[in-house]
């Protein structure tokens, strides 16, 4: 059986577009932080994607992007462990990840 626990994230990065808020009471396993997918990667989505790599939000990671810009994506990843999408729907089909902030 599973271990499960609910993910609680820092307080002072919750202005998030309340994602983190979801996040906040999403039933995940103690071992595993939650996977994040961000659509856009322009000024927002790129700095919310610095800031939860940066270790801001330590219990989310980025699995997956998506923009539709694909120069905005083309170096995010360059050893493969954010998946990019320039297709919304491909990446939400894609089941990478367990939530989604959409910038």
């Amino acid at each position: 059986m599973l271990e499960t626990a609910v993910v609680l994230t820092p307080v002072h990065y919750c202005y998030l577009i309340g994602v983190f808020v979801i996040l906040g009471v999403m039933v995940m396993r103690k071992d595993t932080p939650a996977g994040l997918g961000i659509i856009g990667m322009g000024n927002m989505g790129g700095g919310h994607f610095q800031n939860i790599i940066g270790g801001k939000c330590p219990s989310v990671e980025v699995t997956s992007v998506c923009d539709i810009d694909p120069k905005k994506i083309a170096d995010i990843s360059p050893n493969g462990s954010i998946k990019c999408f320039t297709d919304y729907s491909e990446m939400l089909d894609s089941g990478v990840s367990d939530a989604v902030l959409i910038a």
